[in-house]
């Protein structure tokens, strides 16, 4: 049962304002989906969301 890897999950990732708002940017400007710019930057559609509405 025992993992090379360990049981924890990796550490939470941050982003700093920059980065979010950038991408929030993205999502309006280019009239992006939601899901294409999730995809491009690796994150949850979710976490795109709330973004956007912060």
């Amino acid at each position: 049962m025992g993992s090379s890897t360990g049981y924890r999950n990796p550490p939470r990732r941050r982003f700093s304002r920059e980065f979010k708002r950038e991408v929030v940017e993205m999502l309006i400007e280019e009239a992006a989906t939601v899901a294409e710019v999730a995809r491009e930057y690796d994150l949850h559609p979710n976490q795109l969301f709330r973004w956007r509405s912060e």
